[in-house]
């Protein structure tokens, strides 16, 4: 604390819906993730579900839709059960609640729902291309990645590029770019980009490279994050 500033006071109700969001951000990773609309619908009732059996001001209304749930609905309840529970009479109650409390707090929950809808393409991509970066940065990095982007150096750089170019094929919008450069690159097999692999023509300076990396940058922007970032994260698996 400073002499002329104080630790902002932290309302009942900021700290109810803090500790609430926090229990279900694994439903917030699960609607990242989702592939179809029928799962994003579903992970969008879990997370409100969720929100409204935690959060203490929308447990009387969550305990009557529960209640409702438990003699229509099956205990275990799966993305095809979606429809069914949002129906119920008890649910446009809880929701409203749910999203009451959200605006009580300067948080409006469908904005917050759509951000994590958007950064899902990215995260998906970073998540399926992460066994790939591992395989390349231990096979041709043994000594490890560069600390910043500025230290990068041409071995690294040219290893970099696959890992953008396997984000690409994975990343709907950037797709018909990867395809272009698989062309233009010579590629037999474009799941096999280091079978055919000719240094000049990975040219970054190439036109069909450069449309197909600034998508690449637009797609981690548009979900958050970066391609530097995903490139240094920590591996997941052991070596």
């Amino acid at each position: 604390m400073g002499w002329f500033s104080s630790t902002p006071k932290v309302s009942e109700e900021e700290k109810e819906w803090r500790e609430s969001f926090v229990r279900c951000t694994g439903v917030l990773e699960q609607l990242a993730k989702a592939d179809t609309e029928a799962e994003r619908l579903a992970a969008r009732s879990w997370w409100t579900i969720g929100m409204a059996g935690t959060l203490p001001r929308c447990r009387a209304l969550y305990d009557a839709w529960r209640a409702q749930a438990a003699s229509a609905l099956p205990a275990q309840l799966t993305a095809q059960h979606t429809e069914a529970a949002v129906a119920l009479p008890g649910w446009a109650a809880m929701e409203k609640c749910v999203v009451e409390q959200g605006r009580a707090v300067g948080v409006e929950p469908a904005q917050t729902l759509a951000h994590v809808e958007r950064a899902g393409p990215w995260i998906r991509a970073v998540d399926t291309v992460n066994p790939l970066r591992e395989k390349l940065q231990r096979s041709f990095l043994p000594g490890g990645v560069a600390k910043t982007q500025d230290e990068m150096g041409i071995d690294e750089l040219r290893v970099a590029q696959v890992y953008v170019y396997g984000l690409a094929q994975h990343l709907a919008d950037c797709r018909a770019h990867a395809t272009g450069f698989a062309r233009s690159a010579g590629l037999s097999n474009p799941d096999m980009p280091l079978k055919d692999y000719d240094e000049e023509r990975w040219d970054p300076r190439l036109a069909e490279w450069q449309r197909m990396e600034l998508c690449v940058h637009a797609a981690a922007q548009a979900g958050s994050g970066s391609v530097d970032a995903a490139w240094r994260a920590a591996h997941k698996t052991a070596a």
